[in-house]
């Protein structure tokens, strides 16, 4: 013999919170991003960085420290 007990009406699911979270941030720091990124490309337009570096191979036989100058370009990753 079956025992039938009263339950409630179906319920939907609860709501998953940080599925709404990561909805909401994607789409509030994606655009600020964009704006700086751009932002930061137009300023540094132009701009160079220069590095004075040196390779130093003078571990190995007939090795020898050389100087060399690095220019690197900040807008552009």
């Amino acid at each position: 013999m079956k025992h039938r007990l009263p339950v409630g009406e179906e319920e939907p699911w609860p709501g998953e919170p940080l599925e709404e979270y990561r909805q909401h941030t994607r789409h509030v720091f994606t655009k600020k991003v964009k704006e700086y990124a751009l932002r930061q490309f137009l300023d540094l337009d132009g701009k160079v960085l220069r590095f004075f570096c040196v390779w130093d191979d003078r571990q190995v036989p007939y090795g020898e420290r050389r100087p060399y100058v690095c220019f690197h370009n900040p807008c552009c990753p």
